[in-house]
């Protein structure tokens, strides 16, 4: 049974009508967060499976997904590394994996806002390069665009302004993938990790119908597959800025459905190639002369048929040829429903890659956008979001908070310890104490028969993970003993914010005076017990209890390991 230790009073509160039913405050990753962020930096590191937690760039440890999460009536903030807590890498620009990306990952010490009543935009807005949203572990949720655009009879590598004004914009999925990691992950100088398209890693993470193989791929790093045997609905995968969650591939075959016992399958996207099938027109036939329905209208051009004829040479796509095979260029598919086709029968996501559908996390109904595969199980344009937000943008980074704000999460290096039941072994003579760790914290065990007086088992431990777990001589002769952890410090750190764990641009260090205590005994409520709390459900006892700053609190949760 594992027992929530220390959950500072505001926390406890908010199981109430606030976060209750509140996906937009209970879908972000923090479980995690008090574990550093790794990475491989080659393929021999991933064959040898030792991963680092330092690396260019990124020479203090980093705490991994969302550090923080905080809200008012109309906004949700979360502050993030914008690093996994999936091991990320290696990362190569050649599909032999003999040549080393140059770039590598790095803690983007972010602070992102999401409204919480999120509205459709009368007038529909593109999306263009960087960040759309984040997904629910913090990472980077990036479009189909990797920046580099066709005009003037060449290619250009600018990765500038030039994608707003371009008719052929190049395709990261069919150009930038060789890059990628096995979970669909990469970064640009500036170290961003980011996902473009299906985040395998994090859906295997949270249970979203994928099994990973640790050994077999082209680099050993492992490899995911889809295991459609037992089908869920998929989880929020994500929040855009405009407000509306990002799903996983598997939602409800009737969007309208209020069964309790709904068919669940794969939800399918309305692109498809412009390669003569579904009456689209055959671009190695016609040539890149035309700009499909959708793509015009997106940049204000009127369209009497399914596709624009451009008639500036200048602004033309090259020729169906290697490299510039269909799909190279986002231009190069067109939308089902520009072509006779039904949404909600022949496909079902509409041209921003979303629909209006009741999901688990909203049975009343919500616009929701998809994260598309195919019938292979490969990333289906246009992947995540379409080139075209569906709602008003109003959502993105921030610097600061200008507003009276609760706070719902305080994770990473203030992560708050749970402990297990100890376990207590009489043939062998021994008690067993294990705990939710921050890595990097230093953790102090203590015995003490009266609860006065305390006295070390062992010499300080510094966790390696997120559980760490302790086996103890039991007393001899059988007496009752008490055990108390301490947290007496933690290893220097980069912060993602200011404050008591550090600088935004400088190193975290562990005080010792913010440290949690909790200790051990099952035995009857003893002298100053506060008795009948309940914390996770589990009732428990608290000792002591007092919350000193985010990091601070001497909190004691009483169970007995003697005999």
């Amino acid at each position: 049974m594992k027992i929530p230790i220390f959950l500072p009073a505001f926390v406890l509160s908010l199981a109430t009508a606030a976060t209750a039913a509140d996906p937009q405050l209970t879908s972000w990753a923090t479980e995690r967060s008090g574990q550093y962020a790794r990475i491989y930096t080659s393929k021999a590191t991933a064959l040898a499976d030792t991963a680092v937690s330092t690396w260019t760039g990124q020479t203090v440890p980093a705490y991994s997904d969302v550090q923080k999460v905080e809200y008012s009536n109309d906004w949700v903030y979360i502050a993030t590394t914008g690093l996994s807590s999936h091991l990320m890498g290696p990362w190569y620009f050649d599909a032999a994996k003999t040549n080393l990306f140059t770039n590598l990952p790095k803690n983007q010490k972010v602070l992102n806002r999401f409204p919480r009543v999120p509205t459709v935009a009368a007038t529909k807005t593109g999306n263009y390069l960087n960040a759309l949203g984040r997904w629910v572990n913090g990472v980077a949720l990036f479009n189909m665009l990797d920046g580099a655009f066709y005009a003037n009879g060449a290619e250009s590598q600018d990765m500038g302004q030039g994608v707003q004004t371009a008719y052929w914009i190049r395709n990261a999925m069919a150009v930038e993938v060789v890059t990628f990691d096995n979970t669909n992950g990469h970064q640009p100088p500036t170290g961003d990790y980011h996902y473009h398209a299906d985040p395998k890693a994090l859906r295997s993470q949270l249970g979203d119908n994928i099994t990973f193989t640790r050994t077999g791929g082209a680099d050993n790093a492992g490899f995911y597959s889809e295991d459609t045997s037992n089908l869920k609905h998929s989880p929020i995968l994500g929040w855009a800025y405009d407000g509306y969650p990002v799903y996983g591939p598997y939602g409800y075959d009737n969007p309208a459905v209020a069964s309790s016992d709904p068919t669940i399958r794969r939800i399918k996207s309305g692109f498809v190639p412009r390669d003569g099938n579904f009456g689209t027109d055959n671009l190695a036939d016609t040539g890149r002369n035309s700009l499909a329905k959708w793509s015009a209208q997106m940049r204000g051009l009127t369209t009497t048929g399914t596709t624009y004829p451009i008639a500036n040479t200048n602004q033309r796509g090259p020729a169906v040829t290697s490299p510039y095979v269909i799909g190279y260029w986002v231009e190069d598919f067109a939308f089902l429903g520009n072509l006779g086709y039904t949404q909600g029968v022949d496909f079902d996501l509409d041209v921003y890659n979303g629909r209006f559908c009741r999901t688990p996390e909203f049975p009343q109904g919500t616009y929701a956008y998809f994260t598309t595969i195919d019938a292979s199980n490969a990333p289906a344009f246009p992947y995540v979001i379409g080139r075209q937000w569906y709602g008003n943008v109003t959502g993105g980074a921030v610097t600061s908070i200008a507003e009276t704000i609760t706070s719902l999460v305080e994770a990473g290096p203030v992560s708050q310890p749970r402990a297990d039941s100890p376990v207590v072994d009489t043939t062998a003579g021994e008690v067993t104490l294990t705990w939710s760790s921050v890595e990097g914290g230093r953790y102090l065990v203590e015995a003490s028969a009266d609860l006065s007086t305390w006295a070390p088992v062992d010499s300080e431990i510094t966790a390696t993970t997120i559980r760490t777990e302790v086996t103890t001589p039991l007393p001899t002769p059988a007496t009752s003993r008490n055990y108390r952890i301490t947290r007496t410090g933690l290893a220097d750190f980069d912060p993602v914010t200011g404050g008591t764990t550090g600088g935004g641009g400088g190193v975290g260090t562990g005080n010792p005076t913010a440290g949690f205590v909790f200790a051990f005994t099952d035995g009857p409520p003893m002298a100053n017990l506060i008795s009948n709390v309940r914390v996770g459900g589990v009732a428990g006892t608290v000792v002591n209890y007092a919350v000193n700053g985010p990091a601070g609190g001497t909190v004691t949760i009483s169970f007995n390991a003697g005999t």
